[in-house]
């Protein structure tokens, strides 16, 4: 039971390690986001359908919502991504895209 409870601890700390490092916490700035994922592998699982429908996306982790974000942009101008946002909503898998401003320290 000792050995079982130690590997099934080692295997959630280390994925839970692999998964900040594969999802870097994103630079300040704003963002057009298409999803929000508590569980890492959902976030990137989605951001392969976003890239099969042919965007670009990447991931973000923020820390301090605890989240996984998937997001097709990012820039310094709100202006840039509310005019980003309102193309990508035309498509109606992703009608519930929003702008977010992340302001995290890596």
């Amino acid at each position: 039971m000792k050995l079982l409870f130690s590997t099934a601890f080692c295997c959630v700390f280390s994925f839970s390690a692999l998964c900040q490092n594969d999802f870097p916490t994103p630079e300040k700035g704003y963002y057009v986001i298409v999803g929000a994922f508590a569980i890492p592998s959902n976030a990137a699982a989605f951001r392969k359908q976003v890239v099969a429908d042919g965007m670009e996306a990447a991931c973000g982790y923020v820390p301090s919502r605890k989240l996984y974000y998937v997001y097709l942009t990012m820039d310094k101008s709100v202006g840039a991504c509310l005019d980003r946002v309102k193309e990508v909503k035309a498509n109606a898998r992703y009608s519930d895209a929003w702008v977010r401003y992340i302001n995290e320290q890596a």
